[in-house]
């Protein structure tokens, strides 16, 4: 299957992926009230803030898939469900350690702060699956798992929201009971391909540790430039303020879901070629057909910005509606995550992580001073803005240093 065959297969499935939010839409804005949402949101929060500490390596298989025999690429993936469960254990502790705090910060219920680390450890194997349909280049298996995890979420979330009217948490429960059901399922296809072992090695456990080790602070990094605003208008406006923001940034991230699904066909098509030594003429055709992704990156948003309109006057209730401003100004923060995309990924080719975890921390330290200068100055909308400038960062810093660790002809292309 071509380039382009694979971006559309990836894009279709990450668009009915993204229907579960999307769907939901209606139906939450109808049953919980902005307030509920913005609980909701934080907790939820908490969870993406937290998982880089359970699974960190993943990308590790679409990278050295190529790279290594059937027996080593087994034990990659071992240490990587060793380390996932090593996490959980830190995660529990630290939990126990931290309690007071995060039932302040995030509004979390008593009898749920121990189960969100158990809750994440069953996502590990369902996130996991779908990397290794990547680097085997099988869109069609990676898009029957994704909408099948999508369908079973979509129905738990219905049940436990609507039928049983548990609120903000029946969300959560859908979230999880679809997660811990496909952990069963994504264990016995593990199992099925000859990928489940409990074998490691030395090796494979070092390689785990100096990629994914690094990657926490970057990916936790990540998480706080696009919700750090959400503690921000939690405690300067209210948690109302968080709810319209959540629901307007769940709008704009469905150029999020576009972005993602280019560069899921992109990155293993990238390092195949890189790992081969490409040539000049190679990597100016990789670079050519960079520019043309972001052309096309560019159309998608301008798209968004004149339909953005009829999304929300269709799909969303009307207490939500004075967010419409806010997700056009969220869409270009997600124009310049895509940019960051296409540089990132020569970052994780040179494994040399760190740096994406000096990025994402300087990052999210100019997304922290631009939520308290814009919120404070102009409220809600001051969100949006922070969100638009900690990515322009982002996006510059990455392709400052993909380009020093990995030169590529990025101006040369122009005079050819």
């Amino acid at each position: 299957m071509n380039l382009k065959k694979q971006i559309l297969s990836y894009s279709g499935v990450n668009i009915i992926n993204a229907s579960v939010p999307f769907l939901l839409l209606p139906i939450l804005t109808e049953y919980l009230s902005p307030s509920d949402y913005g609980i909701l949101s934080l907790v939820q929060l908490l969870m993406a803030l937290t998982f880089p500490i359970v699974l960190n390596a993943q990308s590790l298989i679409t990278i050295e898939y190529s790279n290594l025999s059937f027996n080593k690429f087994k034990k990659l993936i071992s240490s990587i469900l060793f380390f996932a469960f090593l996490g959980f254990v830190v995660l529990e502790l630290g939990f126990y350690l931290l309690s007071d705090y995060i039932y302040e910060y995030f509004f979390l219920p008593d009898r749920l702060l121990f189960f969100i680390p158990v809750f994440l450890l069953f996502q590990v194997i369902p996130m996991l699956i779908p990397f290794v349909f990547q680097a085997k280049k099988q869109p069609f298996n990676f898009g029957k798992f994704k909408v099948s995890l999508t369908i079973v979420n979509i129905g738990l979330s219905l049940f436990f929201v609507t039928y049983l009217n548990y609120g903000w948490e029946g969300r959560l429960w859908g979230i999880v009971g679809s997660f811990a059901l496909f952990n069963l399922i994504g264990l016995y296809m593990l199992n099925k391909i000859d990928l489940l072992s409990f074998t490691i090695d030395k090796e494979s456990i070092i390689q785990v540790f100096r990629y994914g080790l690094p990657l926490i602070p970057h990916a936790i990094a990540a998480v706080l430039i696009s919700g750090s605003s959400r503690f921000f208008l939690a405690d300067i406006l209210g948690v109302k303020e968080v709810g319209l923001f959540a629901v307007s940034f769940q709008v704009a991230s469905s150029i999020f879901i576009i972005m993602s699904s280019i560069n899921l066909a992109w990155s293993p098509y990238l390092f195949e070629r890189l790992n081969k030594t490409p040539t000049m003429d190679i990597k100016l055709k990789l670079i050519k057909q960079t520019y043309q992704i972001m052309l096309f990156m560019i159309i998608v948003v301008l798209v968004f910005l004149v339909f953005s309109q009829f999304i929300f006057h269709v799909l969303i209730d009307e207490s939500y509606h004075s967010g419409l401003l806010l997700s056009r100004i969220l869409a270009i923060g997600f124009l310049f995550q895509g940019f960051y995309f296409m540089f990132t990924n020569y970052i994780f080719y040179s494994k040399k992580t760190k740096y994406l975890s000096f990025i994402t921390l300087f990052s999210s330290i100019i997304v922290v001073l631009s939520n308290l200068y814009f919120i404070n100055l102009i409220g809600i909308l001051g969100a949006a803005y922070a969100l638009v400038i900690s990515y322009m960062v982002l996006c510059l810093l990455t392709a400052y240093f993909a380009n020093k660790l990995v030169p590529m002809p990025w101006l040369l292309v122009f005079k050819k």
